[in-house]
């Protein structure tokens, strides 16, 4: 037993150094496009205003300065910048920007399967039984939209998956299986964290306001909303939103106001909607990231783009190939682990065998010993009452 121990201990060593020398290969080739390649931090809170309209110039509070060809709107996160792919069949990936990390998440860079492209994205470290992963995508304004669990199924709904309509991508929602008249359902959508936000019935028109649609900001959804067909002097309309019951109307505003600055509807984490108002002018706290806007992030990279030549996915399947080698040898060493854990038990089961037989044997000596011992006495007590009574 101690032999075998000692080999698999070597083994194991020996694997490691293997691994190591296996993983140093991949880390000086494949992440390097679809890591931070950009190296900075780059981003203004998500908290700013994720939802708080939907449309034209009250998407924003009113704060943030334009500071040359940083975005003062980007929500004061830490981003990195993926730079563009170009595919072995010539197609471009256009880079965006992510988020560096994600609680529960790991991120996988785009790469080669054999002969299939494997798109980037977001991972769930743990998917709960039952769960559904929605893969991400690049928002059109160059940010990635984060992939998200949902159920499998869900009573009274079917699920259409996100697709592409033109050139826009439609985001995956739940639709109700039944209509209703006169109505058009609004499709759901995740918010800043993971939390689903049901879709509802909207009318199909209102007098004096036509639909602005959603659309997708920094990779955060801003839903859609009713606005007023005429413009306003001097005014600025503030979105409404649906707060799961019902729909509360939007309102208009006066462009600016001394001493205040404008706060625009909001969801909280809890669901609960915060109608827009305006509140004393504090000094913003300055910010922690910048982000370059898109458009000029995209012209200073343009030469940094990564292209997936013939040398290089043959660099991919060597380093795919070491790794499986490496995986194999694992499995190898858990086989053999898992061998001497059962030669382990085998042991043990015959070492406990034979310590019962041992107990067993003992305990019989024993009682026969106190059996012999109480025959003895018993004897002798009854030749002493003999001989009591004889005298």
């Amino acid at each position: 037993m101690q032999k075998t121990f000692v080999a698999t201990t070597t083994i194991l060593a020996s694997l490691a150094l293997a691994s190591v020398a296996a993983i140093a290969t991949a880390q000086d080739y494949a992440p390097v496009p679809m890591g931070d390649p950009y190296g900075g931090s780059v981003s203004v809170d998500i908290n700013v205003d994720p939802f708080g309209a939907a449309i034209q110039d009250d998407f924003f509070d009113d704060f943030g300065e334009d500071t040359g060809n940083h975005d003062p709107y980007a929500p004061d996160l830490d981003y990195v910048w993926v730079d563009a792919q170009v595919l072995a069949n010539g197609r471009q990936i256009d880079g965006f920007y992510r988020l560096r990390t994600r609680s529960g998440m790991a991120w996988d860079n785009g790469h080669y399967r054999g002969n299939t492209w494997v798109n980037p994205g977001w991972r769930a470290n743990n998917l709960r039984r039952g769960d559904v992963w929605v893969a991400g995508h690049r928002g059109s304004d160059g940010y990635w939209v984060a992939g998200q669990s949902r159920p499998q199924t869900r009573v009274g709904f079917r699920w259409n998956a996100g697709s592409f309509r033109g050139n826009a991508w439609v985001n995956g929602s739940w639709a109700p299986t039944q209509n209703q008249n006169r109505s058009q359902w609004v499709a759901g959508y995740w918010d800043n964290g993971r939390q689903w936000v049901p879709g509802f019935w909207r009318q199909n028109r209102r007098n004096g306001f036509r639909w602005q649609v959603g659309s997708m900001r920094y990779g955060t959804w801003a839903p859609g909303s009713w606005v007023p067909t005429r413009a306003r002097k001097n005014s600025t309309w503030s979105v409404g939103f649906y707060d799961g019951n019902h729909w509360v109307d939007g309102q208009w505003r006066v462009n600016a106001r001394a001493g205040y600055q404008w706060s625009a509807p909001r969801r909280s984490n809890n669901g609960l909607w915060t109608q827009g108002h305006w509140t004393s002018s504090v000094r913003a706290a300055p910010r922690r990231h910048s982000v370059v806007r898109v458009r000029d992030i995209t012209r200073s990279r343009r030469t940094q783009r990564h292209v997936w030549d013939r040398n290089t996915r043959k660099l991919q399947r060597r380093v795919d190939r070491q790794h499986r080698q490496v995986d194999r040898q694992h499995r190898n060493v858990e086989r053999q682990h898992r061998k001497v854990e059962r030669q382990h038990r085998k042991v043990d089961r015959q070492i406990d065998r034979q310590n019962r037989r041992v107990d067993r044997r003992v305990d019989r000596r024993v009682d026969r010993r106190v059996d012999r011992a109480r025959v003895r006495i018993n004897r002798t007590n009854s030749r002493r009452n003999r001989r009591r009574d004889v005298r």
